[in-house]
């Protein structure tokens, strides 16, 4: 090792990411969103992270829609406030972000609000085409529903 690699320094810095890991609960948080990217293409969540962890809450995909990418790479999408609406508990429950979209849905009527960076996770499965949501298995239906078809014969 060379003075620029301290071991206790690699070592301090490297039990800091194993911890901020830990937060994050992988296993619990990532496994639901890798399945509805396999099944719907694109997941839409918000994430909410305080001193004890993190938390993913799926966001429903009838309400949601891709509407770029950031400087990161990362998905951007809005979301459908008309669905705070019927979902007061959301606003109660995490004020940030969701007040301030339902406050501007109100104030402009605009019902697509841009769901804020620093909640927003957004996979897809399909990533080259953000226009289309199109789960993996998609194409195979026809042939399956043809056989279903020859099996009645």
């Amino acid at each position: 090792m060379t003075k620029a690699n301290n071991p206790n320094k690699v070592l301090k810095s490297f039990q800091e990411t194993i911890d901020e890991l830990d937060k994050m609960r992988l296993q619990q948080e990532f496994t639901p969103i890798l399945v509805t990217n396999f099944i719907q293409d694109v997941s839409y969540n918000v994430w909410i992270e305080d001193d004890d962890g993190v938390f993913v809450l799926p966001w429903p995909a009838d309400y949601a829609r891709i509407t770029g990418k950031y400087m990161t790479g990362e998905f951007a999408y809005a979301v459908d406030a008309t669905y705070l609406r019927s979902h007061q508990e959301l606003i109660e429950y995490f004020p940030d972000p969701f007040e301030q979209i339902y406050r501007d849905y109100e104030s402009t009527g605009e019902k697509w609000q841009p769901m804020p960076e620093e909640f927003s996770l957004c996979t897809k499965y399909r990533s080259e085409d953000i226009e289309t949501s199109l789960g993996p298995l998609m194409p195979m239906a026809n042939s399956l529903i043809n056989l279903l078809d020859l099996e009645d014969i």
